[in-house]
């Protein structure tokens, strides 16, 4: 009987623990037929070409983040940043954070044993970070991935970061 305060307390310190973590889903879609080995060289779009597609996250200073990331991820895979003329692909990218009501469930212990739980409301941001891959000759859109997770402005970077590095992990499709 008293292994059971022991296993609910340890599941609580790991859903605690897990919750600590950032998680980010991502989902990734592309056009059929699209020959994606082709592309060797990336651009990013040009702002008068995008219809402003490149907007900004919160503050104008994250966007520098992304485009670094973006870089870093597509040239450690091989690609290379065209430094003139037309590439193969452009990159373009847009992104938002919006607030979100979540349950909180505490647990809480009368002695030794899980007596209820307390339930509240927690505001939070949640943020979303599309990248484009568009097809430099038909400018159509030939690949889109999509990250999603909360937001925590003292981890903004390394939040980027893997978003970045998880969308990337889909590009090319196979």
């Amino acid at each position: 009987m008293k292994t059971f305060p022991i296993l609910m307390l340890a599941s609580s310190l790991i859903w605690v623990t897990a919750c600590s973590t950032f998680s980010i889903s991502v989902s990734t879609t592309f056009e059929p037929g699209t020959d994606f080995s082709r592309f060797k060289t990336f651009a990013w779009m040009p702002k008068a070409d995008s219809d402003s597609v490149q907007e900004t996250i919160v503050a104008e200073t994250v966007g520098h983040l992304i485009m670094d990331d973006v870089e870093k991820t597509l040239t450690a895979r091989g690609y290379q940043k065209a430094s003139s003329g037309t590439p193969d692909f452009y990159l373009a990218y847009r992104g938002y954070v919006q607030e979100k009501v979540v349950p909180k469930v505490t647990p809480y212990m009368c002695g030794e044993r899980v007596c209820g739980q307390d339930i509240s409301n927690e505001m939070v941001k949640q943020g979303t970070l599309i990248v484009d891959v568009i097809q430099a000759d038909t400018k159509q859109v030939v690949w889109r991935g999509t990250a999603v997770g909360m937001t925590d402005p003292s981890q903004r970077e390394q939040l980027i970061a893997q978003a970045v590095q998880q969308l990337f992990k889909k590009f090319p499709p196979s």
